[in-house]
Formats: C-alpha cells, sequence, structure tokens
C-alpha cells in the first residue's frame, strides 16, 4: 500500500510490519509510532523530517512507544 507521509504509515501500520520511507522532505508531519516489532527504512535515500514548531505528544517529530523498533 502506498502512503504519502510516514504519518499515514504510523496510524495504520500493524504490529511487525515493514515500512518502507522514500527519500524526500516532510514537514511538519508528525507522528507516534505505537507498533511492537516494526522496521522502518529508507527506500532511494534519506527522508528528511522538518518541523516548524510541530511536535508529537509534546515531545519530538516522531516518539516511539512501542517495542523492538
Amino acid at each position: 500500500m502506498r502512503l504519502k507521509k510516514p504519518s499515514d504509515a504510523a496510524r495504520i501500520a500493524p504490529d511487525g510490519a515493514l515500512v518502507m520511507i522514500h527519500a524526500g522532505y516532510y514537514l511538519n508531519d508528525v507522528a507516534v509510532w505505537r507498533q511492537n516489532n516494526l522496521r522502518i527504512v529508507g527506500v532511494k535515500g534519506s527522508a528528511r523530517l522538518f518541523s516548524t514548531g510541530k511536535v508529537a505528544e509534546g515531545k519530538a517529530i516522531w516518539v516511539i512507544t512501542g517495542n523492538n523498533v
């Protein structure tokens, strides 16, 4: 399934998923990753995450609460 933003994947990925994030710039796309046994990999280069002040749970661009990520 192709999604437009990493935060879309964070919302729907099941435990144990492989999430492939394409290289590019992602502005203000914050996410909480709650899944366990998740693998997140970059595809065709680096994903660059930028925020102009928006954060997840008042902490960071990405907050990872799952185990074994």
